[in-house]
């Protein structure tokens, strides 16, 4: 007896799905990865050494540099907490010929003076991160991936054998 069209349509449904979800991961895998979707912006120029008013809306801001150099930064006004940290030991960033040297957050939103030095000549910007910019992020963006991929094989598996059974 042969199957008819109809009876498939399930199997070909899940099959269909399966690889949608998985191009779809792969590509905001790669996009988000890649930098390609938010790369994060420059920002405005600051000199290294000099104190700087930056602008804090509740979210973190990115030191960028001209060249890759190691960068320490101190605030020196604030009423709440504050933290800087290297962001090379997560990953590399870079955005328009510029690296991600520094993440710098601080509490309340609103304006804060900061003074970061380079340990070597090379422009300073202070503007906002990429989308994946700390090892949480990124960590929580492989495990959705991984999800995903988890869900399109198990998709996959299901239509075959409901193929076979019918």
């Amino acid at each position: 007896m042969q199957p008819s069209a109809t009876a498939s349509f399930p199997g070909r449904a899940l099959l269909a799905t399966g690889a949608a979800i998985a191009a779809a991961g792969a590509v905001v895998l790669s996009g988000l990865l890649m930098g390609l979707v938010g790369p994060g912006d420059v920002g405005e120029p600051i000199e290294s050494g000099k104190p700087a008013t930056i602008v804090f809306d509740g979210s973190p801001r990115m030191v960028w540099a001209t060249a890759d150099v190691d960068v320490h930064c101190q605030a020196s006004s604030t009423a709440g907490p504050t933290s800087w940290g290297n962001t090379r030991m997560f990953q590399d960033f870079t955005t328009r010929d510029r690296f991600g040297v520094a993440l710098l957050t601080a509490e309340p939103a609103g304006e804060h003076i900061w003074t970061c030095t380079a340990a070597s000549p090379a422009g300073l910007s202070v503007g906002t991160p990429p989308l994946v910019h700390d090892l949480r992020t990124r960590t929580d963006l492989m495990l959705g991936v991984a999800a995903l991929t988890l869900l399109a094989l198990v998709l996959g598996v299901l239509a075959v054998v409901r193929r076979r059974a019918i």
